[in-house]
């Protein structure tokens, strides 16, 4: 039947104990306490007594451990911050999964060679030795097991049906270990007829969980938005430099307004923000001794976009489109917007910031004690202007000089960035306009399978970034900003049961046809990538094996 379960006690168990007149914790042999539940402890006076595997109670000297021997961490684990509360269990219930032999990784606590048993749909359970009725056993053995990935930062529905791209993306995104999106959702009119079908179309066509954010751009949609945050919706996207053709850009004073109204709301809001100087962006993207353009260097009656300084063939065709999106635009745009945070005392989260001097900004934000939270996409920490990708890479924010994603890489490891994301905008070869003039190209490309890899890859294998700082940031993080932590983010009792298996010793390379997208390219076709998911686990249910889809998901709508 192997050992006794082991229990983790946590800050919410502390404060329960302590409410209900305990002033001791008895623990048995195995039991973990978290970090911030020992702090909690020893602030409230609390005692903490371990029992020996003969019965014996001891205390140790000092403060406790906060990791019995039995549940010993892996050689890396890190204590970086609360772990949440989960209910105990202590019985063997008959499990529907569990997955063995693997190390855990826990997001903020650190990684430990412990099991992890899961029942409709949820995790019930950090334990040794499954029940011998368990559904089915998932060996890890020789793998990390970490949180399914949240990526919080998808647009779908932009190049095709809404409907059609939840078909194909979201199978990709499992396969690449992603379980939740976060996808941006917009049109020039009212939401609340959209959010009111979006329950079943989530339902009928994603295999992933989602939760919607709301493009707000017009009056209309300003004057809702608290409609939409009682409806369940509570981020909300706004450019401070539109997409031509697709998202128009707001003046400061409607961002203003925004952001008051988050801030003010009854429920806690996110006001989710493009930053970059559009006039900056339309003067840089201009053709020579002609007038400014819009921000993807469409020239205002031109008839489209025009062929413009940075056509200079495949050789600096990257370096030359970063010039029309100029760092300074970014940087400019965030110390306007961090001003705008000091005002309102709005939560903002200012999405894919690409360059050393825009992170920069936030980090001077942030020490001053600002709520502005910074995401940087995967592809900006992994390819610069010099990369060979060409025309396939062109995207807004452009790519930027290797100094910039080496600055990138120190904001993640500084814990200035946040949270990660993709920026995924999914269109085929011929919406992109692969094939002809780099002009003509949109910017945008599918990036949800190739995620968690991209980052690994670079991050854990190519820097040394520890396998739980990848997953604060590809899972805890996202979540924590969002407000789907602890139910997101965590593989802890009481979490949902999403995760992914990889071997950070296992190399694959990259062909865009085996990732299951529609839009058939890949920033990474041919590239060789570590950590590729072996295994998927959405909802308790096993749906990619070996790199194949081997079961459907249903995704669900994640309301706040």
């Amino acid at each position: 039947m192997g050992r006794a379960m082991r229990e983790f006690i946590t800050s919410r168990d502390i404060e329960l104990r302590w409410a209900l007149g305990e002033r001791e914790v008895v623990l048995s042999p195995g039991d973990v306490v978290t970090g911030e539940a020992e702090e909690l402890a020893e602030r409230l006076g609390m005692r903490i007594v371990r029992l020996s595997e003969t019965g014996e109670a001891f205390a140790a000297e000092g403060q406790p451990s906060g990791v019995a021997p039995a549940l010993r961490p892996h050689d890396d684990a890190q204590r970086q911050g609360p772990v949440p509360a989960q209910a105990s269990v202590h019985t063997r219930p008959r499990l529907d999964l569990a997955i063995t032999g693997g190390v855990v990784v826990l997001p903020g606590e650190g990684t430990f060679e412990t099991d992890v048993w899961i029942k409709n749909g949820r995790v019930v359970c950090l334990g040794s030795g499954a029940p011998r009725d368990s559904g089915r056993v998932l060996d890890a053995a020789g793998r990390y097991v970490l949180p399914g990935v949240v990526d919080p930062h998808v647009h779908l529905g932009l190049f095709a049906g809404l409907e059609e791209d939840l078909e194909t993306e979201t199978r990709s995104a499992l396969l690449g270990g992603v379980t939740t999106i976060g996808c941006y959702l917009g049109g020039p009119g009212p939401h609340q007829s959209l959010l009111e079908r979006l329950d079943k179309i989530v339902e009928e066509h994603s295999s992933v969980d989602v939760f919607p954010h709301l493009i707000i751009g017009t009056e209309t949609q300003l004057d809702e938005m608290t409609l939409y945050a009682e409806l369940g919706v509570t981020s909300f996207k706004f450019y401070m430099c539109g997409i031509p053709g697709l998202i128009q850009e707001v003046d400061d004073g409607f961002l203003m307004e925004g952001l008051r109204r988050c801030a003010s709301a009854r429920k806690r809001c996110v006001a989710c923000v493009h930053a970059e100087n559009a006039s900056i962006v339309a003067r840089a993207s201009r053709p020579a001794g002609g007038p400014p353009a819009d921000s993807a260097g469409s020239v205002p009656g031109g008839g489209g976009t025009q062929s413009n300084s940075y056509q200079v063939g495949s050789q600096g065709q990257l370096r030359n489109w970063a010039e029309t999106h100029p760092s300074q635009a970014e940087e400019d745009a965030i110390r306007r917007l961090a001003w705008m945070t000091r005002v309102t005392g709005a939560t903002v989260y200012a999405v894919h910031v690409s360059s050393a001097s825009g992170l920069q900004a936030v980090r001077e934000a942030r020490a001053s004690g600002l709520s502005l939270v910074a995401e940087v996409a995967s592809p900006h920490l992994v390819l610069s202007w010099d990369s060979d990708r060409g025309s396939v890479a062109k995207m807004v924010p452009p790519f930027r000089s290797e100094e910039d994603r080496q600055a990138l890489w120190r904001g993640v490891e500084d814990g200035t960035v946040s949270a990660l994301g993709t920026d995924n905008v999914t269109m085929t070869r011929e919406q992109k306009g692969l094939g002809g003039s780099f002009g003509d190209v949109m910017p945008g490309y599918p990036a949800m399978a190739t995620h968690l890899a991209a980052v690994l890859t670079e991050g854990a294998i190519g820097r040394g970034l520890s396998i739980v700082r990848a997953a604060e940031l590809l899972a805890r993080g996202p979540s924590e900003v969002f407000g789907l932590y602890p139910r997101k983010g965590t593989l802890l009792p009481g979490s949902d049961a999403d995760a992914v298996l990889v071997d950070v010793q296992r190399r694959t390379t990259i062909r865009h046809d085996e990732l299951g997208s529609r839009a058939g390219f890949s920033l990474f076709d041919g590239c060789r990538l570590v950590g590729w998911p072996f295994t998927t686990v959405q909802a308790g249910r096993v749906v990619v094996e070996e790199g194949r889809s081997v079961d459907r998901s249903r995704g669900r709508l994640i309301l706040r």
